[in-house]
């Protein structure tokens, strides 16, 4: 299991990168998993997208996580696909590196 921040091992949530049209916004969809499930690559999927926004706007790791609210190494936990973060926390990330949500 993928710990939470708030240390909740009941439930997880990944994240699935998604691209419609390149001259749409980027997407993040948000997808409800269940607690059995242990694989990460859908969150190493999102942190790759979140890593590609940021380089885009040409901001830091330390930049994005300041401006999000969280710590740089948490952040960068994310990114490498290392943590499973609360929907907070993504609306907030998704938010400094305009990206758009959509919810499944």
């Amino acid at each position: 299991m993928i710990p939470r921040l708030n240390g909740s091992t009941k439930s997880e949530a990944a994240i699935v990168s998604r691209r419609k049209n390149s001259n749409l916004p980027e997407m993040i969809e948000y997808k409800y998993m269940n607690s059995g499930n242990t694989d990460n690559s859908a969150f190493s999927k999102y942190g790759i997208q979140f890593k590609e926004a940021r380089e885009k706007l040409n901001l830091t790791q330390a930049e994005v996580a300041e401006k999000a609210g969280m710590t740089a190494n948490y952040y960068a936990m994310i990114e490498r696909g290392e943590m499973n973060p609360s929907f907070e926390k993504i609306k907030s990330l998704a938010q400094v590196l305009k990206l758009k949500i959509t919810i499944s």
